[in-house]
């Protein structure tokens, strides 16, 4: 576990600006369309809801939630390790003393053991707290809404990236040579292409593998059958038992994966 608040938190976002700049080419930094909603709903909301931000690997999830901080002092960061000890019930004695009103917890299904954690962090809301949560598109990281946080939770997709929305962060024009930048790359995804396949199997296929206690390859033909069968007009006689291929496309579609 790290910490950020105050100082610290302002040199991390600082820090932050300076990549985002680099990446982009750009002397300024132009917010994700969410960063408001963040900014209005959640640091500066009333109602008990944890915001659940997720989406793909740099997507903007980190970036996107610390632009939204106006308040450092006010605010703290948490960044979960993936390989640390501490369980869920660590966090909530750490959390304890927590004085700050912001609450964000990066990486959030890193943390192992985190059910009880889960219910706590509704009880923060509750109480008067602002709380965000982060992490990679994963089913564990979905299906968290609809267990302990049932009907708590307001959930920021950051991969729905329109092509509005990339032509002003990265400040190009409405043209043809834009659309088709934006359409071969995928806007701010261009540095996750090349990595697809190993998210599909972390974020994806282990998750409903365990989820409905599938062995791992089984489960990885089924989604790369729903995955062909959304792009391709024809295809091979599919040998997955149907009801297997209906129940899996539906917990999919549950999970916002595919529609």
């Amino acid at each position: 576990m790290k910490t950020y608040s105050g100082s610290g938190l302002l040199n991390l976002i600082s820090d932050l600006k300076k990549q985002a700049m680099e990446q982009t080419g750009l002397s300024a930094v132009y917010e994700r369309d969410f960063v408001d909603d963040i900014r209005k709903f959640c640091f500066g909301g009333k109602s008990p809801f944890v915001f659940v931000i997720c989406g793909l690997k740099d997507a903007g999830k980190t970036f996107g939630l610390l632009q939204a901080v106006e308040n450092p002092d006010d605010t703290l960061y948490i960044l979960a390790q993936q390989d640390e000890d501490l369980t869920g019930r660590d966090y909530i004695k750490f959390l304890k003393t927590v004085k700050e009103k912001n609450i964000i917890i990066d990486e959030y299904s890193w943390i192992k053991d985190n059910h009880d954690l889960s219910y706590y962090l509704r009880t923060l809301a509750e109480n008067g707290k602002r709380v965000a949560i982060t992490g990679a598109q994963t089913l564990a990281l979905d299906y968290l809404e609809d267990g302990v946080l049932v009907h708590r939770t307001n959930r920021i997709n950051v991969n729905l990236f329109s092509y509005e929305e990339f032509c002003r962060v990265y400040q190009k024009d409405y043209s043809k040579a834009s659309c088709v930048e934006f359409l071969q790359t995928g806007g701010l995804f261009n540095n996750c292409s090349r990595d697809m396949e190993n998210y599909l199997q972390e974020a994806l296929i282990s998750d409903l593998s365990g989820f409905i206690n599938l062995p791992a390859e089984e489960a990885k033909t089924i989604v790369y059958e729903i995955m062909c069968s959304a792009v391709c007009e024809k295809r091979t006689a599919s040998k997955i038992r149907p009801v297997m291929l209906e129940n899996v496309t539906g917990i999919l579609e549950k999970a916002n994966f595919v529609v």
